[in-house]
């Protein structure tokens, strides 16, 4: 290891120890006043938004320094390489208070109490007071299985509860990260990947110490790009499935992928899809969900009307600013900028469906990028309430991926200023910080998007010039 890695190593590391240590720190204040005090403060009242930002910026120094390739290395050696990481990071208390929503659900579930249907502040227990969403769940059975898991263990202690889920976000961190390195055996960057995936901040820090279930999904991704890649389009439709069944935005998933298989007059794969979603529909109704408002729970609707970490968040805050007087008037256009959002995100979505179906050359991996960039598109675009551990899902796809540069590139880019802003600033748009937070969050993956976008058209302009024959053939 040159003296460089040395110091970078070692930089990364006191950062992780001092940041891991405030979080302890505070979830015993939380648990001792029986209240959860945020963590968001603004970036000059706490140090822990220097030292995450200060871990983001090594760890791009090292993927940009690093040797890509890693050679004479298997996975166990990744592993512990990159175990003092881990083990920090499984230390760190969570920061977020979604781990007690999770384990009340939980609660509720062993207590024979449906949480789609009765809220969580209707179900009393040690947990309430730490509550801040009080609503029905919008996490799937598959979801609510791991938070059952987990609950059984608040008999004991809510603390070793709460770090039972995390050692099952850990086990799914770290199988992940192992599926990852095992779909990219041919690659010649296969260790140096795996390494990056598992060390990288975002990851660690909003799937394992803060313990989101969006780890899950990230393992309902890889596993569903191997089935791509293997043509196993039966088994990919039921990951499809699956990842919805853990959490509500795998939905949009689902038509690039029949069309795909329409595409490739794959009968029986369409069939099989149909019927499995009949069946799937029907066991869901006639026992957890059994009602509109239970399949809506799945929707969250405790986030409806409220914004944050988006555009719609800044457009509200410059709104309230304007001497706008007539509230009916100002309700009217955020509505109409509601609405071309949504439209803007539908248009583009039927686009990716007709190149989906029409462009010459359009392969598996092509579907997966596809999958990825919807995605991310939705959640810069059109998702009014955006938190910065939802992208998360986004780096597996980069990491088996990254030879898609542009959409790499613009990922990586709106995770870590996602992060970073909301950690140092906040999205609460009452205040500056806040709607600085949220301008940071968009604006620079937006931005670095239509550079990108202006780049293509300016490279297909000078293959037109080129060798404009072919293009009227």
């Amino acid at each position: 290891m040159t003296n460089r890695k040395r110091i970078l190593a070692a930089l990364a590391l006191v950062f992780s120890l001092s940041l891991c240590v405030k979080q302890i720190e505070l979830g015993y204040n939380n648990l001792h006043q029986k209240h959860f005090n945020s963590l968001l403060k603004s970036f000059f009242d706490t140090p822990i938004a220097i030292e995450y930002i200060g871990l983001n910026i090594i760890y791009l120094v090292w993927i940009v320094k690093s040797q890509k390739r890693i050679k004479n290395c298997n996975f166990k050696n990744i592993l512990k390489t990159a175990f003092i990481f881990i083990s920090i990071a499984f230390l760190g208390y969570p920061t977020t208070n979604d781990v007690y929503l999770y384990l009340q659900y939980g609660l509720m579930d062993l207590n024979g109490i449906n949480p789609f249907i009765e809220a969580a502040g209707t179900f009393t227990s040690e947990l309430s007071p730490l509550l801040y969403w009080k609503q029905t769940a919008a996490y799937g059975p598959i979801s609510q299985l791991y938070f059952m898991i987990a609950s059984y263990f608040l008999s004991i202690s809510l603390v070793f509860a709460v770090y039972i889920f995390k050692s099952l976000c850990l086990l799914m961190h770290t199988i992940n990260s192992y599926l990852i390195w095992r779909q990219l055996k041919f690659s010649p960057y296969q260790n140096w990947l795996t390494l990056a995936y598992l060390i990288n901040p975002e990851l660690l820090f909003e799937q394992v110490t803060n313990a989101h279930v969006d780890v899950l999904l990230s393992t309902i991704l890889i596993i569903l790009t191997a089935f791509l890649r293997h043509r196993y389009y039966s088994a990919g439709i039921i990951m499809i499935w699956l990842g919805f069944l853990t959490k509500t935005i795998p939905v949009i998933w689902l038509p690039l992928f029949v069309v795909f298989l329409i595409r490739q007059q794959s009968w029986k794969s369409i069939q099989f899809a149909f019927c499995i979603s009949l069946v799937i529909f029907l066991i869901l109704h006639f026992s957890i969900l059994p009602t509109l408002d239970a399949w809506r729970s799945l929707l969250n609707p405790g986030v409806e009307g409220k914004t944050a970490g988006s555009l719609h968040n800044v457009f509200i805050a410059v709104l309230d600013i304007l001497p706008i007087s007539s509230i009916q008037l100002k309700n009217m256009i955020i509505s109409a900028f509601y609405l071309i959002s949504y439209i803007g995100f539908s248009l583009y979505y039927i686009w990716v469906l007709l190149k989906t179906y029409f462009k010459q050359s359009y392969s598996e991996v092509n579907l997966i990028v596809n999958i990825g960039w919807v995605t991310l598109t939705l959640f810069l675009f059109a998702t009014p309430w955006y938190q910065p551990w939802y992208t998360s899902i986004l780096l597996a796809i980069t990491a088996l991926n990254i030879s898609y540069r542009r959409f790499v590139l613009i990922s990586l880019i709106f995770c870590i200023t996602s992060n970073c802003s909301y950690y140092a600033l906040g999205f609460d748009r009452t205040n500056l910080s806040g709607i600085v937070g949220s301008l940071l969050a968009v604006g620079p993956a937006i931005m670095v998007l239509l550079i990108e976008i202006k780049r293509h058209q300016r490279l297909n302009d000078a293959n037109h010039k080129r060798s404009p024959s072919k293009y009227f053939m």
